[in-house]
């Protein structure tokens, strides 16, 4: 069948979206005593190629410790209902959204990404 072939293949312009990633949104509730809980449930689990942007990691200063920061690019098929105030959920690390830009007339989505550990 060449119509699967050429998805094997990549052959429709996607590239490798060969990695299963979910994207959550988060819903803030207050607690008894007035404090603020944040709780995080799906909005898509989608195929994505990802592009780790630095492999070595970056030590930064924050709230004076050191933490290490991890960036990566998620492509993803368009999905217009993405927002940076989502984050990405891939191989059991957490990546906040930095940036959203969409390219190939609404083919596809790149998600710029951060981890921190």
């Amino acid at each position: 069948n060449m119509a699967v072939l050429k998805a094997i293949s990549g052959g429709d312009g996607a590239g490798q979206l060969d990695r299963r990633i979910v994207i959550e949104s988060s819903t803030a509730t207050r607690d008894s005593l007035g404090g603020e809980i944040v709780t995080w449930a799906t909005h898509a689990t989608v195929w994505s190629g990802v592009i780790y942007k630095e492999l070595q990691s970056d030590e930064s200063q924050m709230a004076g410790s050191q933490v290490a920061v991890k960036k990566a690019d998620f492509r993803i098929r368009y999905l217009s209902t993405v927002t940076e105030k989502m984050r990405v959920s891939f191989e059991s690390e957490y990546y906040d959204i930095l940036s959203i830009t969409h390219e190939g007339r609404k083919r596809f989505t790149i998600l710029e990404t951060e981890r921190r550990k």
